[in-house]
Parts: C-alpha cells; structure tokens; sequence
C-alpha cells in the first residue's frame, strides 16, 4: 500500500473508530454533512468559456465579467455553481494559481481571451470571481476539472490550437494518438493524455492540489466525459483492460487522499464530485468503474450521464442505491439534434438548438427530463452547457416541483452515436430509445419498434392544484402514414395530420408515473424520425409548438 492509500485508509479507519464507540462524531464528517445538505439539489457547471470568449468590446471589470454568465443564476434553482476555469486542454487554465495559467492572446469573432487583461489590471483570475460570486450568493461552489477535453484536436504543425497545453507540448509521448499520421484518426480523440503514464496521473493531482490550496473552493468536480477517451488501447478500437481499470481506480483512491489530507489541513472537506457516463459497462469498456469508486467512499458526489443518455433513469437509481453514503446527480445535456438535422436538413420536431436560441421549447423538453430523473429516484440535477437567453428560465424549473409544468418527453433527446466517438462500437451499450431524426430508423411493412420511456408526473397531485393535463403524441414519419401506436398496450388512435407529423390523443389515465412502454407498427415500409410524449397543463398546446417545430 502506498503513502496516499494508508492515509486515506487512515482516515477511514478513524472515523469508524469514533463511530464504533460511541463517541461524538468526527466534527470533520459533521461539516461534510453540511455541506453536502448546503449543496442542495441542483448544481450548475458553467461550461468553462466565459473568459475565454470575453466580448472584445466589453469593460476588464469584475462586474462586466459577472454578467456574462454568472449572474444569470441569482434568483433561479441553482443551489450550488460547479466552476470551469477553462473548456479545453490537460492543465491549461484560465486561473492563475493551478497548473499552466492560460493567458495566451486570441480573438474569435467578437470575443477574445481576457484572462491575462484581468490578471494585469486586476490582478484576479476567472475562478477567484467565480467564488467569490458564489460567496455573495450563499451558495458553495466548486472547481470543475475535464479529465481530457480535446477541444483542442485540431492542432497541427501549421496551425497550432490556441487550446493546445503545454503539458501536451511537453509530454507528446503521453498523448493516446499522434500529431501526424496514421494515428491521428477520431473527431476529438488523438489529443487525449493517456492515463497509464505515471506523469500525466502526477500532473492531474497537482492541480487539484493546487486548486485546493488557492482558492476559495468548497470542492473538486471531476468531469470524465470531457471527454471520454483515458488509454491508447480504446483509442485504437479496443476496450480497456481490468488493468487499466485498476490505474484509475488507483488514481481515485490517491486523489481521495489529497483532498482529505487538505481538507482536514483547513478544517473543513473538500467534497468530491466525479461525472461519467451512465452505463457502468460502458464506462468499464472506457476504463474505470464508478461503483467500485462509491463502494470505498471515494467520492461524495456520482454525476451519472453525458452526451447520450445510455441507460434509462431507474436502472442507474438501481445502481447508486446500493452506496447510500454518495449521492445521485442527473446529468442535463442539451440537445443538439436542431444543429444537425438542421444543416442536413432532415425533418424534425424538437425546437431550436441551445446556443442559438430554444425559444419557449426550453422548459417542456428540460422539464420532462427532470421530471423522469427525479422522480426515478435521483437526489439533485446537475446542469451542463446551458448558457445564453434560454439559461434563466431553464434553471428556475425546481427539480423537486416540476408538477403542471408542460413537458416533452423526446424518446431520444441526443443522436446516440455520439457514443462511438470514444470507444468503437459504443453503441451497442445504449438501452434507452433510438429514434434520433439524425439517422431515422428505416421500418419495413409489418415491422414492430418497441420501446419504454419514464415519465414523471404525478397526476393525481396536479389535480390537488386544479390542474387536468392534456396529453398526446407526436410521431413524425416520412414514406406513409401507416402507422399503428401502442401505449402501455392501448392501441392509439390518430387524431390529426400536420405535414409528416402523426398526432394521437392519449388519455390521463393511460399515462404512468414510471415506465410506459411504447409500440411502433409500421403498416407499411417508412422511416420514422421522430417520437414526443405531450403533457400539457396550459392552453391545450405545449409551449412553443407554434413557430417552434420544424
């Protein structure tokens, strides 16, 4: 066992000490108890760009930098802000005091990064406003950490990427892929550090040290999705090898030591949060395992998804329930599909996409994801890359009240494929619904899709409030209207056409509080892009349906 593992076993040891016999309880477990309940239940990532795209014409004021995102939180939802000094690199920040200060001079458009303008004029950095933004608002924040964001994929000799770190320039030999040649293949893959080199996992712990000695943080977010390539063997089409597994877990088990030993340092925790990807075969195939992470209390906070939702909402309840001690976030990712289908120019029926603007379509498509999430089991919502005008009014939806909100339940909310990005064949781990208008699904006559989806509104207490939904779906297919719909076994009717659009009425009580199961029929060959569950509380239509829908 080495030095970080006795420490921490240490610790452990400890605390179950003092709890055996009947002592007081640690007071050091006492804070991190609340804290944890200071958290609350949603807790906001600010996507880390804020600085790094700072309006040209925009004053080097902490109050101007505020505005920009920051404070668009007050008065909403948000309990707690995960900050991200940076959205790209391995070690590469916009704050001054951990790992390579990222002050490097460039505009895009009509912003630039300002990081060495408030260094030098006010002497601060993005994360000490962060904090003590959050210290103004009453809320603990933390510093969020991309285990390996590769934004930065499109460096090469030539044109070299402004993203691209130092430690990546120092350390070519720790990248998974290579600059040049053959191995440069994947979207945003072969600038990924390999994590069986020892000298990427010391550099990683010397941020986190870093962060935890110089800034006003309440804890460490470590963001795995971003992104989720850790070995040369998955970069080159493999899976990851239990030997690989046992690195990482390591790793956790060392970086549980720090921030412990820091932690009792300045009489407080230091909480720790780790993100990945819902499908614990699916992360094990990436190379780690976040149950045997839970299982040794290593961290205080299991964010479960990402990209893609790849398993549904109670089968990962089902998982984190047996570590009682780690609470469960939801991952809430934007939908994209508006972006793609939109430039292939492929019918669709979700609204706009996030960074342009989601309209009215914002709060029924997040809201009915919370809904799901929350009443599946989950203890808090965790929100990601939801920024600009549609920010506000998403992140006031309360995740322990989202009843007589109007929701859409999309049976797929993000083109799954993205799963094959990182890890070859990584579709084949997905168990939630694909029907992405991306890549319509093509069904021949008589062919039968059959799918579930959780639903998480409680009618009987929307009735208590004089609330009667109206509930139907929309079901977009091109080829033939030919179409047979099941709902938990009730054969649907049509009720309306618009366009390629196939609506059908559903009653209140056919809809359950859970998983309802859906069947397709295709009376006759089409390709079906699309599937919405309405829940309607308002004027009979969901918001933004008119002038929204594609």
């Amino acid at each position: 066992m080495n030095n970080a593992c006795f420490a921490y076993a240490a610790l452990v040891a400890s605390s179950l000490l003092f709890a055996g016999c009947g002592t007081s309880p640690d007071p050091f477990e006492v804070r991190r108890a609340e804290m944890i309940a200071k958290t609350g239940n949603c807790i906001w990532n600010t996507d880390g760009c804020d600085m790094l795209y700072y309006p040209t014409n925009a004053p080097i004021t902490e109050e101007s930098f505020v505005s920009r995102r920051l404070a668009k939180s007050h008065g909403t939802k948000i309990t707690a802000i995960s900050y991200c000094p940076l959205s790209s690199g391995f070690g590469l920040f916009t704050a001054r005091k951990a790992g390579d200060f990222m002050d490097r001079v460039f505009e895009s458009g009509k912003s630039r990064n300002a990081a060495r303008d408030f260094a030098e004029k006010l002497d601060t950095d993005a994360l000490e406003m962060a904090c003590r933004f959050a210290r103004k608002e009453g809320k603990n924040v933390f510093v969020s950490i991309r285990m390996n964001d590769t934004h930065d994929s499109s460096h090469s000799k030539k044109r070299p990427s402004p993203l691209f770190s130092p430690f990546k320039e120092r350390h070519p030999e720790c990248l998974v892929g290579e600059m040049e040649g053959p191995n440069r293949r994947g979207v945003m893959t072969w600038s990924s550090v390999d994590y069986s080199h020892p000298e990427v996992r010391e550099a990683l712990k010397g941020y986190i040290r870093q962060f935890c000695e110089n800034y006003d943080i309440d804890g460490v977010e470590l963001d795995f999705n971003r992104h989720a390539m850790f070995f040369r063997s998955t970069f080159r089409g493999g899976v990851a090898s239990e030997a690989e597994i046992a690195i990482m877990t390591q790793l956790m088990r060392e970086i549980r030591a720090l921030t412990e030993r820091l932690g009792r340092i300045r009489g407080k925790p230091f909480l720790l949060l780790a993100r990945t990807d819902d499908s614990i075969a699916h992360d094990r195939a990436v190379g780690y395992d976040p149950t045997q992470w839970m299982a040794e209390g290593l961290i205080d906070y299991w964010i479960a998804g990402g990209y893609t939702r790849i398993d549904d909402y109670d089968e990962v309840v089902a998982v984190a329930r047996r570590y009682p001690k780690v609470k469960l976030f939801a991952s809430m990712d934007e939908s994209r599909v508006d972006g793609s289908c939109g430039s292939s120019k492929k019918p669709y029926i979700h609204g706009r996409w996030f960074w342009t603007d989601l309209g009215d379509c914002a709060v029924p498509f997040y809201a009915a994801c919370i809904s799901a999430a929350m009443s599946a089991g989950f203890d808090g919502i965790w929100h990601f890359n939801i920024e600009e005008s549609p920010m506000p009014r998403v992140v006031s939806i309360d995740p322990a009240d989202t009843e007589c909100v109007d929701k859409r339940y999309y049976a797929t909310e993000r083109d799954p494929r993205d799963l094959n990005w990182h890890l070859k064949d990584g579709l084949r781990f997905l168990k939630t619904p694909d029907i992405d208008p991306t890549h319509p699904r093509k069904m021949a006559a008589a062919e039968i899709y059959s799918f579930s989806m959780i639903v998480g509104d409680d009618f009987a207490a929307a009735a208590k409030r004089g609330k009667v939904p109206t509930c139907g779906i929309r079901l977009l297919a091109t080829g033939s209207d030919k179409v047979t719909v099941r709902m938990n076994d009730e054969l649907l009717k049509l009720g309306a056409k618009d366009g390629d659009i196939l609506k059908f009425p559903v009653r209140q009580d056919c809809v359950r509080r859970g998983r309802n199961r859906f069947e397709i029929k295709a009376d006759a060959g089409l390709m079906l892009h699309d599937f919405v569950l309405d829940i309607v509380y308002s004027d009979g239509r969901v918001n933004g349906e008119k002038g929204e829908d594609r």
